[in-house]
């Protein structure tokens, strides 16, 4: 769930730049100054846009979905395959996070991440405890002009700008005490900031300041915010003014002596109110009050562009999803794949921690899943000629994953050191002679693919008649079957698992690392 978490985070974080890309072309779709929709309308999109931007990653990521383009980090179990973890489990606190050539553990980039997250959510939660109290402390000392079942509208002198502020059991309309001499600018405030309540501004307001402080560090939600309370008042001054409500010419008046009247002023974003923005929002009000009626894109058009916008923030979604994919494998998949590697097959698949260990050094790690193709395409290459060497000896097909452990199916040169092996399948010199292969100065049958192919089999079908167990024939493979006797009347047991924790094999982790190469084999989806 971590990683789900994670996931969607970064996720959100990249949507949220997307969201506000889309609705500043939105915004301008009818001209620079001209309507796209009724802005009350585009507040509506805007809202709807943020909430896609949130949830869309949370159900890709939830719904495991694996995006079209490729993820921007894996977590892998270690960076190189000789730093597999003894236990590797597949759990998220042990891994490695890479990020194109930077590489860090999943650990420390969840601390990252957990403390920017909290240092953001403590910033935006602190200013607004100091606001809550500032703006109690204005509303507790003004004066009470008229109250209307939940609504209170107070005058107070600590204030120049008129404001609306909302709780659960309360709506608040706060005016200059200065406005009472001026009823024409106090009509149209009292007007204004009703209108602010009936668009559910001040409750939702909110739910803006949450994104704001989850996505603190993103400047998307920053300025989606600031977007939005540009919208709210601009669709407040369509609703009174372009449906007749009040008339323009006193209206824009009034919004400039109230501009005058302030110096400065730090805004309180638990609020909103008529001056809610810098000086470029108040001329742009100012201009489509004024100015003649803008064209407007229509209904079904903004309708059109919104639903190809939401489209896009779909296929968004989807392409960032996961943005960071979990590359190691757990006890529960290396299940799944025994389960699909066990049908119709009478081979004993086994999963273990050591299996699970060895699926790790190979699908976890970027080498270990290189070296895996690699050895996967040479089988490719080679399958029709071992397939049919299979079929004549009645051996297990599961038995191809020897070559792959052994020798990543590369046709290995012969080395300086005689007990190195050769071929395919790494015979050394006596094992070789002794299942018939000549191996002489200028001539050396390990190197001959089919012969040597041949000689394997024979070897291995000879393993499991004197053990009668294919894991024990494996196990001799590596060690020699006289090992392999000693091993079972020393410890008394029969079982290979046992012998390999025991310490009884030549290659540790050989029997594991064959029982994985099987698992895989069956499986190469693993690798998609």
């Amino acid at each position: 769930m971590l990683l789900v978490a994670l996931n969607w985070y970064v996720g959100a974080n990249v949507l949220l730049i997307v969201a506000y890309m889309l609705l500043s072309a939105i915004g301008f779709a009818g001209g620079k100054l001209s309507r796209a929709a009724p802005y009350r309308v585009q507040i509506g999109f805007a809202r709807a846009l943020i909430f896609a931007a949130i949830l869309l990653p949370l159900g890709a990521s939830l719904l495991g979905y694996r995006g079209g383009w490729a993820t921007a980090a894996h977590v892998w179990s270690a960076t190189k395959m000789e730093a597999v973890p003894p236990h590797a489990s597949g759990t998220l606190s042990s891994g490695i996070l890479t990020v194109s050539t930077l590489s860090l553990s999943i650990d420390q980039a969840l601390h990252i991440v957990q403390w920017l997250f909290v240092a953001g959510f403590l910033l935006v939660l602190l200013r607004m405890l100091v606001e809550l109290f500032a703006t109690a402390a204005i509303i507790a000392g003004a004066n009470h002009i008229r109250r209307s079942g939940r609504l209170r509208i107070l005058a107070s002198d600590r204030i120049q700008i008129p404001f609306s502020f909302w709780l659960p059991s309360r709506c608040f309309i706060v005016i200059p005490a200065g406005l009472l001499l001026r009823l024409d600018d106090l009509r149209f405030a009292i007007c204004h900031e009703a209108q602010h309540h009936r668009q559910l501004d001040t409750g939702l307001l909110y739910l803006h300041l949450l994104c704001k402080s989850i996505f603190f560090w993103n400047p998307a939600a920053h300025w989606l915010d600031s977007r939005i309370r540009t919208l709210q008042e601009l669709a407040c001054d369509e609703a009174m003014v372009l449906r007749g409500r009040v008339p323009a010419q006193p209206y824009c008046e009034s919004l400039l002596r109230i501009a005058e009247s302030v110096i400065s002023r730090r805004r309180l974003d638990l609020t909103v109110g008529m001056l809610n923005g810098h000086r470029g929002v108040l001329r742009r009000r100012i201009e489509m009050l004024t100015a003649a009626p803008p064209r407007s894109l229509g209904r079904a058009a903004f309708a059109s562009l919104g639903m190809g916008a939401l489209i896009l923030m779909g296929a968004a979604a989807y392409a960032f999803s996961p943005v960071i994919q979990d590359c190691r494998v757990t006890i529960r998949d290396a299940a799944k794949m025994a389960a699909v590697a066990q049908i119709g097959s009478a081979f004993p698949i086994t999963v273990n921690d050591q299996v699970l260990r060895e699926l790790n050094r190979w699908l976890a790690t970027p080498d270990g899943r290189t070296s895996l193709q690699d050895g996967l395409r040479r089988l490719q290459t080679r399958k029709a000629s071992l397939s049919e060497q299979f079929e004549r000896s009645g051996l297990p097909s599961e038995l191809l994953a020897v070559p792959l452990v052994e020798s990543g199916y590369r046709n290995l040169e012969p080395g300086i050191d005689p007990g190195r092996g050769a071929g395919l399948w790494m015979f050394i010199a006596p094992t070789a002679r002794r299942f018939g292969l000549t191996v002489e100065s200028g001539h050396d049958d390990r190197l001959n693919e089919r012969v040597e192919t041949g000689a394997a089999l024979r070897m291995l079908a000879h393993l499991h008649d004197e053990f009668n167990d294919w894991l024990l024939a494996l196990l001799s493979y590596n060690t020699g079957s006289p090992s392999t006797d000693a091993a079972i009347r020393i410890t008394g047991s029969r079982d290979a698992w046992q012998l390999t924790q025991e310490g009884y094999e030549n290659d540790p982790d050989y029997l594991a690392r064959v029982m994985a190469a099987v698992l895989i084999i069956k499986n190469p989806h693993v690798l998609d």
